[in-house]
């Protein structure tokens, strides 16, 4: 069975406020928009900051559609953040980029789920003929 699913949860901190969300993982044409900013950084995927305002504004048109359920952040007057207020805020940079990692990696199989989902070997589908009696 696939360990497929359309949505995963999510939780982060910021400024000592636990934000919780769904996320949902990228189609093809998203990804393909996204990979030129991202690399690998010790082990863990990074944002590149090559080009940063046309990342913002990648940013800010795909997360919408990405993130749901966001809950749990507050202005320093106790008001609820959503995640389209905190898209038009470059305060909220590094939480941006945060959930933009997330997204991205949770839409790419590991290292280890690719391998245990690879197509079985010529040898291991062969079928044993039966007899009949």
């Amino acid at each position: 069975m696939s360990q497929f699913t359309p949505l995963v949860s999510f939780e982060t901190e910021f400024e000592g406020d636990r934000i919780t969300m769904k996320l949902r993982r990228l189609q093809r044409k998203d990804m393909q928009k996204l990979t030129p900013f991202m690399h690998a950084e010790d082990g863990e995927t990074k944002v590149s900051f090559t080009s940063q305002m046309e990342f913002s504004g990648m940013a800010m048109d795909l997360l919408p559609e990405y993130v749901s359920e966001f809950k749990g952040l507050t202005d320093s007057e106790g008001n609820t953040m959503t995640i389209e207020a905190i898209l038009e805020e470059v305060y909220f940079t590094s939480l941006l980029q945060e959930l933009v990692v997330e997204v991205f990696s949770i839409s790419r199989l590991s290292g280890d789920d690719a391998k245990n989902s690879e197509a079985p070997s010529p040898e291991d589908s062969k079928t044993t003929p039966t007899t009949g009696t």
